[in-house]
């Protein structure tokens, strides 16, 4: 059994996320957002939000075509400008989120030193796998009271979740968007998001390991358990 209590922080995310998505709507009025996301880290030790509008993407983008020294190094090394990798990379996001504010209790929880079993081997691995499974169920249980709209104005936003600087990051980002989103907003996010070189190795490589990934297994056990 985890050492955390899992049905309670999937609560707690989904009740966070609603105060913080909140606060950064009330924050861009007039502005029209096309996703919001939680992430976490490669230790699984936060949960923080994320969010981005159409106007942000395209000042984004407009910032960095005119940063001539930006665009000549890419040049330098031989790599396209790509814009759809600041539309779903959430660090160059308009509307980005730390671990504080209200979701430094749940960070508080999933990092504490009695979180998981460290005594067993794959202790770690499965708590991490429920970390995200968490993640990934809280919006969804947002998402199941209308927060981010119905019908039409729903399917123009992408949810997902991810994870920064983790080497499940790929299959997360995937994983997640196919499992919160509509079969054709899914569709119209993978085929952007797939655009990127380094997404779409990571995700070729981590699909051959899946059936042996700790992570990966206990994730998916979480989200059959409901």
């Amino acid at each position: 059994m985890p050492h955390a209590d899992f049905s309670l922080i999937r609560r707690e995310i989904r009740d966070a996320a609603r105060r913080e998505f909140s606060e950064i709507r009330s924050k861009a009025p007039g502005e029209s957002f096309y996703t919001f996301a939680l992430y976490s880290d490669g230790d699984a030790t936060t949960v923080c939000p994320a969010a981005n509008t159409e106007q942000g993407y395209e000042r984004r983008v407009k910032k960095y075509r005119s940063d001539r020294e930006f665009m000549e190094m890419l040049k330098s090394f031989n790599l396209p400008f790509s814009p759809f990798d600041y539309r779903w990379g959430t660090n160059e996001w308009a509307h980005l989120h730390g671990g504080s504010g209200h979701f430094a209790a749940v960070s508080a929880k999933i990092s504490a030193d009695d979180a998981y079993d460290a005594t067993a081997d794959d202790g770690f691995a499965k708590h991490k796998g429920r970390v995200f499974a968490a993640m990934l169920l809280g919006l969804k249980d947002l998402d199941a009271e209308g927060f981010f709209g119905v019908g039409e104005q729903r399917e123009r936003i992408i949810l997902f979740c991810s994870a920064t600087d983790a080497s499940e990051t790929a299959w997360l980002e995937e994983e997640s968007a196919r499992r919160l989103n509509s079969a054709a907003a899914y569709q119209s996010f993978f085929d952007q998001w797939i655009t990127n070189t380094v997404m779409a190795e990571n995700l070729a490589d981590h699909k051959l390991d899946l059936d042996d990934d700790e992570v990966y297994r206990e994730f998916s056990l979480s989200l059959e358990a409901g």
